[in-house]
Formats: structure tokens, C-alpha cells, sequence
């Protein structure tokens, strides 16, 4: 084992780990942290060399396990040869450092694998199932002797079975979240692999007019401070799959340029969703439906709130009443939606990342299933429902001319009369049938396109209409192209359907 693998091992704190297991969310987030704070101190890339040291969180984890289950295991050597040699000595196993220290390591990894299955596999591709194959091939008779002459053999080997066997179920149930058990140490897993394996990290910021970008502080994800008072929004996602996009059916399985210019106009525009209900139409990976999920949650609304109510800003435009300017009684709430029902679950799963549960729910729907002509809007099961929304968000939902007048069969079907929906999209040039949209809406009849503008603004958190060089979300993307247009619609429902 290298000597900075060694240090840093020393330096990894098991209450540090403890801390950040309270949601899937608090363990991403720390496992990124990590990953980075050992870039910094590396200065470079840090690939697996052959001290198996590339620096993520299984690199830390499974040499404290290892240590901790040979010591275990030299424990109970030493209780065998104390049996054999009839010495009074005996180890009561619950009550020693050794077992205390497994025990605890081995709740950790579960806890773990419930969480994060896919840092589960990093562990035991590292090495860990090989560890708990040893702790569950243990035989209990070697350690354990009932015909002792001793008083109180019986109770403390009874007792000492009893801790091996909670140990051993730990660990069988720690092997049954993988899919593959046991999984052979692999030399293949790289810092790079270990990066494409965790969610994608979009620091969503406001967006302000060009004079006063001096006032705002700088937008990072440095922090990844959920509830900022400048309301930025930190969302994580994780893609179906790292590759492009590779057929009509794939769209939802990677992030969109559009999701990210919608994301920053939501979080520029809080008082359109509080205590609305909200729909987005085609979520993919649903970046602009979580940060609206985001901005209605209790916790986000009160700290802003606040800050607005202590600030001295003397804008007379901002004087509209919202669920959280009457008594913080009512957030709203949100459903994400798609046709393909992988992406529909990875959407549960990006719910679940961003702890948004409570208020956000995914849901199958296809546009292609929607009539105008009914009351309501149909699952992709096949089941009616007549629950309809305040405010409809979408982006790049169009990449055919059919898919337009599907999009807008959707919007109506959805939509109350008087609400609003907001869809941006790249221009013809980059996604086909976009030039059909208001041709579409105006066949519906029951929708008016109130308004029609470039985006420009939102591309950057600079508020410059063209796109920056070190836009590190737009980047993160699928498809993005510097200097591609984007259109925002605002359409309105003037009437039922």
C-alpha cells in the first residue's frame, strides 16, 4: 500500500461517514467531495496504480474493512486456541474492540448498499466481497466448545455464537444487494470510471439583469448549498446511461442544453410556481422539474422569503401574494413525466437524490396517447385522469414535425383554463419539426402563444446573450453547440377544451 494511501486512510474518519448517511443525497455529495478534495491534494489525475489507490471512497473503505475483519478473524483464533487449551480466559466476543469495530463497519456497508447500489459494487469490486465471503465461511464449532468443564462455558458460548451469527447474517445480507456476488477484484476501475459513475452536479442560479451582476455573489457549486439565500439551487442527476443519444426512443436517457436555460428561468421566476401545481411534459432526467420541485419545498421558500423580507430592495414589481407570503400553508406541488418507462424510474431515483419525495412524483405519459376532445389527460397505463395543472414546463420535447402537434395535444389536455406553460427549445437547425409548434397550438384552438423570445440571456449565469466559454452545466450536456439558439414559448390555455 502506497504511503499517501496509507495517510489518507489514517485521515478517513468513520464518523465522517456516519454523518453522511441520512439519504442518498448526503452520500453522493460527500462521495464527490471526497473525490475532489483528493484531486487537490494529488496534483493530477489519480488512476488506479498498484497500490489500488485511485482515490474514491471505496479506495478509503475497504482498507479500514479489511483491517478490521483480519483483526476480527485473529480474534477468534485466539479464542480457539484459549478452548484447546482450556484456558480460564475466556473471550466474551460482544464486549471486545474487534467485534465493535466490524459490527459497525458492516452496518455502514449495508446502509450503503441500500442507498447507493453502485457505490456497493465499487466496494466489492475493490475487494469487500472477498471479505465477507470469509466472514460468512467462519465455522462456528472451531471457536465455540459446549463440553467445557468451565461454569459459564455454556452461557458465554451460546453468547459468542450468537455475535458470530449477527456478523454473518450482516454480512449475507450485504451480499444480496449485489446482482453478482462475489464480485472478483477488478484493476479496471479508474478515477475516470469513478467520475462517470456519479451523478452529475448543476448549480442553478438566477439569472439578473446585465447592471446589477455586480451584486451577486459568485454562483459555484464549490459549496453545494442547496438554500442559498441568492436562491440558487443545487440538483444532482443521474443519466440512464453516460452515452449519447442514440435513437428516437433514447432522448430522455441524457441532459438536454434546453433543461438548463428552463432551469435558471424557474429559479429567476420563484412566484410562478409557489403553491401551483406543476407538470413537466417530456422530464428526460428531469433537471428543470426538480429544481421546481425544489423551489416550492418549505425549507427553500422560508429562507428566501426571509432574505427578501430583510433586504432593502425597493422593487414596487414584486408585490404579488404567494402560498408563502399567506402563512407558508401552501408549497404546491409536482409531477414528472416521460413515455419511456426506464427513464420514468430513473426520474423516481432523481426524486429520491434530491430528497424531494414529499411534493414530487414521476409518472408515464406519452403524447402520442393524449385527446383533446376528453376530459383530462391519460397514463401511459391507460388510466384517465382529470386532475389538471396551474403551470406546464418543457424542454427539447420536439425533435419531429408530429411531435409539435403531439406536444400541444398534450399542453391542452393537461393545462387549466388560465394557466400557463413554458417551453423552450433549440431552433429548427438543431431539432426538426420545432417550426411546426405554433402551428400546432393554434389547430388545438384552446391555446394562445403569448410570447416567443430568445434565450440568450439564460444561457450564462453572466447575463450575456452569448454563451460562455467556461459554462460548465452546458457542457454537462448532450448536443450542446456554442453559439446554438434557443426559443422560449409562453403559452397560455384561453380557454376549455
Amino acid at each position: 500500500m502506497g504511503v499517501l494511501l496509507e495517510e489518507r486512510i489514517r485521515q478517513f474518519s468513520v464518523d465522517k461517514i456516519e454523518e453522511n448517511l441520512k439519504s442518498r443525497r448526503d452520500l453522493a455529495l460527500y462521495r464527490i467531495k471526497l473525490l475532489e478534495e483528493t484531486e487537490k491534494k494529488e496534483d493530477g489525475e489519480l488512476d488506479r496504480h498498484d497500490d489500488g489507490d485511485h482515490g474514491g471512497f471505496s479506495s478509503f473503505f475497504v482498507p479500514v474493512l479489511r483491517e478490521s475483519v483480519s483483526n476480527f478473524v485473529s480474534l477468534l483464533e485466539t479464542t480457539a486456541k484459549n478452548r484447546h487449551h482450556n484456558d480460564n480466559d475466556i473471550i466474551i466476543l460482544s464486549e471486545v474492540i474487534e467485534t465493535k469495530n466490524i459490527l459497525r463497519l458492516l452496518t455502514i456497508y449495508r446502509r450503503i448498499s441500500e442507498l447507493d447500489p453502485t457505490l456497493g459494487e465499487e466496494i466489492g469490486m475493490d475487494g469487500s466481497h472477498l471479505l465477507l465471503s470469509a466472514l460468512m465461511k467462519i465455522d462456528i464449532n472451531s471457536i465455540t466448545d459446549d463440553n467445557n468443564d468451565n461454569d459459564n462455558s455454556e452461557i458465554i458460548n451460546e453468547a459468542n455464537q450468537d455475535t458470530i451469527i449477527e456478523i454473518q447474517d450482516l454480512a449475507g445480507e450485504i451480499a444480496s444487494y449485489s446482482k453478482s456476488f462475489p464480485l472478483r477484484s477488478s484493476s479496471l476501475l479508474m478515477r475516470t470510471d469513478l467520475i462517470s459513475r456519479l451523478p452529475l452536479v448543476f448549480t442553478i442560479c438566477p439569472i439578473v439583469p446585465q447592471f446589477r451582476k455586480e451584486e451577486v455573489d459568485d454562483c459555484s457549486d464549490d459549496d453545494y448549498d442547496d438554500d442559498d439565500d441568492d436562491g440558487k439551487v443545487t440538483i444532482l442527476i443521474n443519466q440512464v446511461t453516460s452515452r449519447r443519444q442514440s435513437a428516437q426512443k433514447d432522448v430522455g436517457f441524457v441532459m438536454w442544453p434546453s433543461a438548463v436555460v428552463l432551469a435558471r428561468w424557474i429559479v429567476s421566476n420563484p412566484n410562478e410556481f409557489r403553491g401551483k401545481r406543476i407538470l413537466e411534459l417530456g422530464s428526460g432526467c428531469g433537471l428543470a422539474g426538480l429544481v421546481a420541485g425544489k423551489i416550492i419545498q418549505p425549507d427553500y421558500c422560508k429562507n428566501n422569503h426571509d432574505n427578501n423580507n430583510n433586504s432593502n430592495d425597493n422593487d414596487n414589481d414584486n408585490n404579488e401574494t404567494t402560498g408563502i407570503e399567506s402563512g407558508i400553508e401552501n408549497y404546491g406541488c409536482i409531477i414528472l413525466s416521460d413515455f419511456n418507462e426506464t427513464v420514468v424510474k430513473n426520474i423516481e431515483g432523481n426524486l429520491e437524490l434530491n430528497n424531494l419525495n414529499e411534493i414530487g412524483t414521476a409518472e408515464g405519459l406519452d403524447f402520442y396517447q393524449q385527446d383533446t376532445k376528453g376530459n383530462g389527460w391519460t397514463t401511459i397505463n391507460g388510466v384517465k385522469r382529470t386532475d389538471l395543472f396551474d403551470i406546464i414546463i418543457a424542454s427539447d420535447v420536439i425533435c419531429q414535425p408530429e411531435d409539435a402537434f403531439a406536444a400541444a395535444r398534450s399542453i391542452a389536455a393537461t393545462l387549466k383554463e388560465g394557466g400557463k406553460a413554458i417551453m423552450v427549445s433549440a431552433d429548427s437547425k438543431h431539432r426538426f419539426g420545432v417550426e411546426k409548434f405554433e402551428e400546432a397550438c393554434s389547430t388545438v384552438g384552446s391555446l394562445t402563444i403569448s410570447s416567443k423570445i430568445s434565450v440568450g440571456d439564460y444561457f450564462s449565469i453572466s447575463s450575456t446573450a452569448a454563451v460562455d466559454d467556461d459554462d460548465d452545466d452546458m457542457e454537462k450536456t448532450s448536443g450542446f453547440v456554442q453559439g446554438m439558439s434557443l426559443t422560449m414559448y409562453t403559452i397560455l390555455k384561453t380557454r376549455a377544451i
